[in-house]
């Protein structure tokens, strides 16, 4: 009887450990906070930056949207700036706001290797331009780094 209550609560004991250690995610996926070392530099991940369930979203400071990254785009999570993103999207905010006062944020990357805020906006022209592919509105693109992976 005891060699029997021995062996049950070893495998409680293991169950319960099994089930604790599937609970309890470490992967980097996971953290959220982000640190800023002494000399200023940002040293974790952003906090701009969120993960749940595994997926990464990115929350911009001023206007709050949200955008989830992609599987590629998870691999700049490390290198994402605080300071670019807020830079970028006031940027891009500024920008676009001389043609429309949505602008349709996205994440992109481009040939430099690095990761991009993008935002289009649609501009309707006051008169419609044959020249023009859509004939009444153009489409306008603006970026801007949030990625340091270069050191730049």
């Amino acid at each position: 009887m005891k060699k029997s209550s021995f062996v049950l609560i070893i495998a409680v004991t293991l169950l319960f450990s099994a089930l604790l250690y599937s609970c309890s995610d470490t992967s980097e996926k996971q953290q959220s906070a982000y640190e800023i070392s002494k000399n200023g530099k940002q040293t974790g991940i952003s906090k701009y930056i969120t993960a749940e369930n595994g997926e990464y979203t990115l929350t911009l400071p001023t206007s709050k949207k949200t955008l989830e990254l992609s599987d590629s785009e998870d691999n700049f999570v490390t290198y994402i700036s605080d300071a670019l993103v807020e830079s970028a999207e006031e940027k891009i905010t500024e920008d676009a706001a001389k043609y429309s006062d949505s602008p349709h944020f996205y994440l992109t990357v481009k040939d430099d290797g690095e990761l991009y805020l993008a935002a289009e906006v649609i501009y309707y022209l006051d008169e419609p331009d044959e020249n023009e592919g859509c004939y009444d509105h153009k489409h306008l693109f603006f970026s801007e780094r949030i990625s340091n992976r270069t050191g730049k």
